[in-house]
């Protein structure tokens, strides 16, 4: 199975699999109430005025992860980095989202294309609890348990596309990837799996345990689509100048007027 990505390279282009946690972090600002106090005409009142505030903050491999985005963002635009969703990261970050909505998404102008999942779950997963976790994981377990003789039969299903056939005839490498993990990375497994079927050079995630667990891994693994944190994809494409986050603070910002009165 050979990458697309290796063409790709060829161009000066590189392609990654956003993870969700990197979604998650995008969600950069969300909206508050700040209780003012004010006085006219001899009388004190008080006033409750919407603004945002900056999420976190958070450790310093993750703040070093979020001033990395909007280059990231600007690469995608520009054409540089081709970045992708799938319907199964799609469901996670929706499940996730920030309560109150976000008033600052830093991939809001990101360009973004769809990877196709080598199998997609909901042909044999429909319950009012599809998006959790542990649902996932029960999928990727039934994956690996995966005989060839139940795999010639699950080819055979209606309206399955070639993509999803190939899947199938794949689940093998599933169960490669998964060999030297434990089962709580077996979702981010899913999508490195994804990544590689779709020929990506990258799997884009802030997950430091499941980088080094791939890592630790690779000696006894070829990896054809590397996990990496959103710095060391910079780096990795020589980005050495990040463009400034719209916020720099974690006080409260005003939606309307200036910034800060």
């Amino acid at each position: 199975m050979k990458p697309i990505g290796d063409s790709q390279c060829e161009l000066g282009i590189r392609s990654a699999l956003v993870d969700t946690c990197v979604f998650r972090i995008a969600e950069f600002a969300r909206s508050v109430l700040k209780e003012e106090r004010v006085e006219s005409r001899g009388i004190t009142s008080y006033v409750k005025i919407l603004g945002h505030r900056r999420t976190g903050p958070y450790d310093e491999n993750k703040e070093a992860a979020i001033r990395a985005l909007p280059t990231i963002a600007r690469l995608s635009r520009e054409g540089r980095l081709r970045l992708f969703r799938s319907s199964e990261i799609e469901g996670e970050d929706f499940s996730g989202r920030l309560l109150g909505g976000t008033t600052v998404d830093l991939f809001a102008e990101a360009q973004f294309s769809w990877a196709h999942d080598p199998i997609q779950r909901w042909r044999f997963q429909q319950c009012a609890e599809f998006h959790t976790k542990a649902l996932r994981t029960r999928f990727c377990e039934w994956l690996l348990s995966l005989t060839p003789e139940e795999v010639g039969r699950l080819k055979s299903m209606p309206k399955l596309s070639d993509f999803e056939i190939k899947g199938l005839e794949s689940v093998h490498r599933f169960r490669e990837i998964c060999r030297h993990l434990p089962e709580k990375h077996y979702v981010d497994a899913l999508h490195l799996w994804t990544a590689e079927m779709n020929g990506m050079d990258f799997f884009l995630t802030t997950d430091a345990k499941f980088i080094r667990a791939i890592k630790h891994s690779s000696a006894k693994l070829t990896i054809l689509s590397e996990p990496i944190s959103p710095t060391d994809v910079l780096n990795r494409l020589g980005i050495a100048s990040l463009d400034p986050l719209p916020i720099s603070d974690h006080d409260f910002h005003y939606l309307f007027g200036d910034a800060k009165r």
